[in-house]
Order: structure tokens, then sequence, then C-alpha cells
């Protein structure tokens, strides 16, 4: 006969092979999507320039800043922090 503790290893032997199986087959999902709140966010990246293997450019939007850092290996720069007025008619920016 199997005791409980032996029987209770099996059962979660089997659901740990049950959920890989699903997963695998796509019909169960790894991550809950649970409702975000409305909020703007306050901060975003809004562009990447690479200038090298390690060097790079960021554009950063902070609130109503535009933050220019410049990122290598041995750290972050700022390199400017700007207040634009963005308006829907604002061109496009060029790349």
């Amino acid at each position: 006969m199997i005791d409980g503790q032996t029987a209770g290893f099996i059962a979660i032997l089997v659901l740990c092979g049950a959920v890989y199986v699903l997963r695998r087959r796509g019909l169960l999902r790894a991550s809950v999507n649970l409702p975000r709140m409305n909020r703007k966010r306050l901060m975003q990246s809004v562009e990447r320039v690479p200038l090298g293997n390690q060097h790079s450019l960021h554009l950063v939007k902070v609130a109503d800043r535009h933050i220019l850092v410049a990122v290598s290996p041995s750290g972050c720069s700022l390199l400017d922090n700007v207040l634009i007025p963005m308006s829907d008619d604002a061109p496009e920016p060029v790349q």
C-alpha cells in the first residue's frame, strides 16, 4: 500500500506534468492578465540611437521634459535636459 506522504508526492508530480503538457500545447498560459490602472506613465523611453557596440544615446521622457542620456560601459551621463512642448501637429523625427 502507498502511504499518505507518497500519494501526495505522486499527486504533485502528476499535477506538474499536466501543467507542463497543457502549457506546451498552448492551452494554459503562465501569466495572468490582471486589469491595469488607467494612469498616465510619467517616464518612457522615446528613442535609442546606437553609436557603436557598447555606446548609445537614449531620449527619455519624464513628465513634460525630455532627457538625453549617453550610455557606455563606464556608466551613464546626462547630456541635456529640455522642456519640449509636444503638440499633435509636431513633425515626426527623422531617422
